[in-house]
C-alpha cells in the first residue's frame, strides 16, 4: 500500500548498533513521520537514544515487551536497523 507523507503509518524502529538507527530517526524527523524506537541492549548506541524522546530499551529475548511497546504506541510498520550479534540459545531468555 502506498502512502503520501501526510498519511504514513507510525514507524517502529528496532535499533541495533551503528549509525543506521540514528539515520532512520533523523529521516523520520525531516519527513514528519511519527516513530517509536526500541533500543536493543547491549547493542544500541547511547547517542542513538539521545536523539529521541520516543523510546524504550529491551533485551533481544524480551519479545513480549517489544511487541507490547509497539502495540501501545500504535506502530504499524517496523524497521530493523543496525547490527546485533547472534545470541546463543543459552543467552536467549524469553519474557
Amino acid at each position: 500500500m502506498l502512502y503520501n507523507s501526510a498519511q504514513q503509518p507510525k514507524l517502529g524502529i528496532l535499533a541495533g548498533n551503528g549509525t543506521m538507527p540514528k539515520e532512520a530517526i533523523e529521516h523520520c524527523k525531516v519527513t514528519n513521520r511519527e516513530y517509536f524506537v526500541v533500543g536493543l541492549e547491549p547493542y544500541v548506541m547511547s547517542e542513538t537514544l539521545d536523539s529521541t524522546q520516543h523510546y524504550i530499551t529491551a533485551q533481544i529475548g524480551e519479545i513480549g515487551k517489544i511487541f507490547n511497546a509497539f502495540r501501545k504506541n500504535e506502530v504499524k510498520e517496523i524497521l530493523l536497523a543496525g547490527g546485533i550479534r547472534r545470541p546463543s540459545l543459552s543467552e536467549l531468555i524469553p519474557d
